[in-house]
């Protein structure tokens, strides 16, 4: 991540509000049209500050509530970069997905990127109950992989993601996403669909997608009427769901080939 120097007297004139730094390391106040933001700083930052006037400089890397300008659709690059543009920094590893509308949300729960690079493979090669049901995709792989080790059973689309090292992402950072993660990307599924197009990756208009997510017992008591069923989501463009995003939830045969969005969390 490129280091920009804030003046401490910018953050106290700044009563509280925001400085929006731009790529030219412009750092202002004020919303600057036509300039790429890169990042804001507020006030309330957690930072070491040097006693001597002339060195009085917030390293802006170095605060906890440094927040780099992002929005859905625009490209993730090694080293917490991202920008619209895919060929603005080296080591793309893929698009924005969504965004955490808690903007105190902290670092791993900001929001999710989807890699740029895609799959089709099983959940699983036999049958099991793994009891993974959670709401935290990285957990659930997790949790998967430690199954599939006790029991010898192969988790293909939760290992695949678990073991990608590429463009700075390393092995355990990625992770296949939970049903509600999903849900989370369908609801800026134009916007994915169409930053991926420009990578010349295409999902199609009828994408079935694995979640880590387990179907749950199918009644109070924790009976399971099924050992070979996982949750997916449809990532269908065009298509009215009845009961919105919630309406794109299925589920598929465990052996099954769906395809696998891996993720990263930042």
């Amino acid at each position: 991540m490129k280091k920009f120097k804030i003046n401490l007297d910018q953050v106290i004139k700044s009563e509280g509000l925001p400085l929006f730094i731009y790529a030219d390391g412009t750092i202002s106040g004020q919303l600057i049209p036509g300039a790429e933001q890169v990042g804001v700083v507020y006030k309330n930052v957690n930072c070491a500050l040097s006693n001597t006037p002339e060195s009085q400089i917030i390293n802006v890397v170095a605060c906890t509530e440094f927040l780099p300008m992002v929005k859905v659709g625009w490209y993730a690059f090694a080293d917490g970069n991202f920008s619209p543009n895919p060929d603005a920094y080296e080591q793309l590893q893929g698009v924005v997905g969504w965004l955490n509308p808690d903007k105190d949300a902290p670092s791993g729960q900001r929001g999710l990127i989807v890699l740029a690079e895609v799959e089709s493979l099983p959940w699983a090669n036999a049958r099991c109950v793994t009891r993974v049901w959670g709401d935290d995709g990285k957990y659930n792989t997790r949790l998967l992989l430690e199954y599939g080790k006790r029991n010898n059973i192969a988790f293909p689309a939760a290992e695949w993601c678990a073991s990608y090292s590429q463009n700075g992402i390393k092995a355990g950072e990625a992770f296949l996403p939970s049903k509600l993660q999903l849900l989370q990307l369908a609801a800026n599924l134009d916007i994915i669909c169409s930053a991926l197009a420009e990578l010349g990756i295409d999902l199609g208009v009828y994408a079935t997608c694995w979640s880590s997510t387990e179907v749950p017992p199918s009644d109070e008591n924790g009976k399971y009427t099924s050992t070979n069923t996982a949750l997916v989501v449809r990532l269908w463009r065009g298509v009215d769901f009845i009961g919105g995003v919630l309406g794109r939830r299925g589920y598929m045969q465990k052996s099954d080939a769906n395809m696998v969005l891996a993720c990263v969390a930042f």
